[in-house]
């Protein structure tokens, strides 16, 4: 499984790659903002991506828009990351559809468990590995 992790911030990607590689075996994939999350998207086949909603060059929101709107784009699999908890943000993330939304700073046992409850709802059949 390919993961596209596209985050502004480097510790927070960091940790978001490790979690991923380490509880569930994820290949991870980077992307500092939207600009160059859509040209990662273009370039490699992912499964799923972790999108920042705040972000400098193009936010989350603006990548998503444009991802939503390329041929195949409606298809990609999209958790929304944000310490925003803004109730315009949430609807437009939900009409957006992104399949869960997680607020920062993140709690990891709480975002492991959501991972495993997602990848078992795409069907992967991916488990956390014990630590």
């Amino acid at each position: 499984m390919k993961i596209l992790v596209v985050e502004d911030g480097s510790m927070q990607r960091l940790l978001l790659r490790r979690l991923l590689e380490k509880s569930f075996g994820a290949q991870v994939v980077e992307a500092s903002d939207g600009e160059q999350g859509l040209e990662k998207i273009a370039e490699e086949q992912v499964d799923l991506v972790v999108l920042d909603v705040e972000m400098p060059v193009m936010d989350g929101p603006a990548m998503l828009e444009e991802l939503r709107g390329r041929p195949g784009g409606a298809d990609v699999p999209v958790v929304a990351v944000s310490y925003v908890t803004d109730k315009e943000v949430v609807k437009l993330r939900i009409g957006l559809g992104v399949l869960d939304y997680l607020i920062m700073p993140l709690d990891w046992d709480v975002v492991r468990g959501r991972f495993e409850r997602l990848f078992r709802h795409m069907g992967l059949g991916l488990h956390a590995r014990a630590d």
